[in-house]
């Protein structure tokens, strides 16, 4: 609230709209905000309220300006807006945006006078989907806002149901959409584009024939092949791809925001859900033990496994585990990470657990880690490891007998989560500070690590191909460096 109060400061006329139906003669507006962008990560999610105007009327002198709060369940890049509103006519006013430097910090984005407009009528809502925020290809400063023209959005009555229960009242009557008229004739054009310039390279998991699969913020699974152009394909939802799996028959998964599950035979161009009978939540990983699919979700303050034989969408809960963060002396919006060690999954609990779960009795065991967790890795001998504060400074951890024992570890702070090919040999990026960024190898099993190139860009994801003949670097924007010596010289991808 009192973030709210510094945005609208100055403002006095703003009146805040939520789910609350104040007058029998109100309607409400529902729409998702995606940022395709370079936006805040998990760590920095401080959506602010979107303001919009109600038009003038005939007799009205001046437009109204109302402001609605955005909520984030199920979602890791998406605020959902919602509010009832009085009748009329209604254009964006500013949108909550992203905006990033040396680090990524909200702003506010003006909305122009030509952009789409809508209409709230009594008892109604008014459903807008979904509206993307995507940098311009043109290299001007000015961000693009997209959205679908027309909008049917089946996701909206879950989105009331489990979020927004104040306006299930509204759902017995016809949803109301933009106003077409309103809508600029290039808005198809500009959704494509919106499309194709897909942001990020999350999750990347190595095909058969030494290609990547990757997750983008818009709905996107890319596909990189060392030598090649990545390649792009729409699953169909304006959703944060967030984890992607490749089955052994070759079929494509990918998964994510608002429980989007969904299935391709026939190598990206044709999706389908196999979300079945899982709850709303938010997907954040997906893995692949003998013949089936071990998924990770958020509920709320739960995190839930499931199993479904590979390609099914009959989901059976096998873990389930309460998180505990607190405000003032744990990291905020860390998600659990769930990683396969053969017959063994361990999942970060945020804050200070880790399951541990036995895949082939399907049992867990919770164990302490040693502090509030920040980030998590594991290497295929076992050994897990974590940047984690235990009383106020973030250190590096690692653990040789799956959480059960914690010892401090000799890698610096400012690394990321190392990548090992073997027991011994691995690579790291360690983050400059007041000083260049550098790839760091160990060839002792991270006793000791080696400075190595130095990296003129931000690293945040290393990785082994599946041979472990190269490990890879890469950026959330796509740009990749290769190693094919354990990380001595690093070379850029062209």
């Amino acid at each position: 609230m009192f973030a709210l109060a510094l945005a609208l400061g100055g403002c006095a006329a703003v009146e805040v709209r939520d789910t609350k139906i104040k007058s029998s003669n109100d309607g409400a507006v529902v729409v998702r905000v995606l940022p395709n962008v370079q936006s805040s990560s998990q760590f920095f999610k401080n959506w602010q309220s979107l303001k919009v105007a109600r038009v003038p009327q005939t007799g009205d002198s001046a437009e109204v300006e109302y402001a609605v709060s955005a909520k984030t369940d199920a979602a890791s890049r998406s605020a959902i807006y919602a509010g009832t509103l009085p009748p009329g006519q209604y254009r964006f006013v500013q949108f909550s945006a992203q905006q990033c430097g040396y680090m990524c910090v909200s702003s506010w984005l003006n909305v122009g006078p030509k952009f789409s407009r809508f209409e709230i009528k009594p008892g109604q809502i008014t459903d807008l989907g979904v509206v993307v925020q995507t940098d311009p290809q043109d290299g001007s400063r000015r961000a693009v806002l997209t959205h679908e023209s027309t909008n049917d959005d089946a996701l909206t009555q879950e989105l009331i149901r489990e979020v927004l229960p104040e306006l299930q009242p509204m759902m017995s009557r016809p949803r109301l959409s933009w106003s077409v008229e309103s809508v600029p004739s290039s808005m198809a054009a500009m959704q494509r584009t919106a499309i194709q310039s897909s942001y990020g390279f999350i999750s990347p998991r190595e095909t058969e024939d030494g290609a990547f699969l990757y997750g983008t913020a818009n709905g996107v699974v890319g596909w990189w092949k060392p030598g090649v152009s990545h390649e792009v394909y729409d699953i169909g939802e304006r959703v944060s791809v967030d984890s992607v799996l490749v089955l052994p028959d070759s079929r494509w998964m990918a998964a994510g925001e608002f429980s989007t599950v969904k299935i391709s035979a026939d190598r990206g161009r044709t999706w389908q859900s196999v979300r079945g009978n899982l709850p709303f939540g938010l997907v954040v990983d997906l893995n692949l033990w003998r013949d089936s699919v071990i998924l990770t979700l958020t509920q709320g303050k739960l995190v839930k496994i499931y199993s479904a034989p590979a390609g099914s969408d009959q989901w059976k809960l096998v873990a389930e585990h309460a998180t505990d963060v607190n405000w003032f002396f744990d990291m905020q919006g860390v998600r659990p990470q769930s990683l396969l060690l053969g017959d063994v999954l361990v999942t970060t609990i945020p804050d200070r657990q880790l399951s541990v779960l036995d895949l082939n009795v399907g049992r867990a065991e919770l164990r302490k880690l040693p502090g509030a967790i920040q980030m998590f890795s594991a290497s295929a001998d076992g050994a897990l490891r974590c940047r984690c504060i235990s009383v106020i400074k973030v250190d590096p951890y690692e653990s040789h007998d799956l959480g059960k024992t914690w010892v401090e570890s000799t890698a610096s702070r400012f690394m990321l989560m190392p990548a090992f090919r073997d027991k011994l040999n691995g690579v790291a990026f360690k983050g400059g500070f007041m000083s260049p960024s550098t790839f760091t190898y160990t060839s002792d099993g991270g006793t000791t690590w080696v400075e190595a190139t130095e990296a003129p860009l931000y690293f945040h994801q290393l990785f082994y191909s599946r041979d472990g003949s190269k490990a890879y670097a890469a950026t959330m924007l796509g740009n990749l460096w290769q190693t094919d010596n354990d990380g001595r010289t690093w070379l850029p991808i062209k």
